[in-house]
């Protein structure tokens, strides 16, 4: 689903106003599509609104739904303690590659030491942080074979480990983009 209308347009007068959505086209079984064309009903309604506190309500007719703020519901996990696991690589700021054995592929943060697998190798160095910066240094690396693809994964690795990372945390996504648009995205693991 999606609209294209800034947020000053959609809530007016204690309404919500949504002239119309489209849905999703992957021909989802009975019980999704349902579920789907039920929700798109109900915020086609214009249904009323109310913030309080860190809740958004909406209620039509009988139906009421409740909402809370993501931040709240799912705050981000800290960088620190957490295995993230490469997702994908990020060439050029936009354009993003996954990697058949890029879940292989991982980083883990602790009060200033990083270590992690590249898909064939492991690596180690420090890592200081400011609130939206990493600088890595004295990056360590075992030297083990690895095949065409994991290579590519671990030159691409290597690449963001620089001395300027912007990073950011999404719930249990993290971004890591050095000045050159490469980057990865990694998802926490438990």
């Amino acid at each position: 689903m999606g609209t294209a209308s800034a947020a000053g347009e959609l809530l007016a007068d204690g309404t919500l106003w949504i002239p119309g959505l489209g849905g999703t086209q992957v021909g989802c079984q009975p019980p999704l599509r349902d579920q789907e064309e039920w929700l798109k009903t109900f915020l086609t309604s214009e249904p009323s609104w109310e913030v309080n506190g860190d809740e958004l309500t909406l209620t039509s007719a009988s139906t009421t739904i409740t909402l809370l703020d993501r931040q709240i519901a799912e705050p981000d996990v800290p960088l620190d303690g957490i295995r993230w696991n490469v997702v994908t690589t990020i060439t050029n700021a936009d354009l993003r590659q996954g990697f058949y054995r890029a879940g292989e592929a991982w980083i883990r943060f602790d009060d200033g030491r990083l270590t992690g697998w590249t898909g064939c190798s492991e690596f180690s160095g420090t890592v200081t942080r400011n609130n939206s910066e990493l600088a890595f240094s004295d990056i360590a690396i075992t030297d083990h074979s690895c095949t065409a693809e994991t290579a590519r994964l671990q030159a691409a690795i290597l690449a963001t480990l620089g001395p300027a990372v912007s990073y950011t945390i999404d719930y249990n996504q993290l971004t890591l983009l050095a000045p050159s648009g490469i980057g990865l995205d990694l998802k926490a693991m438990s």
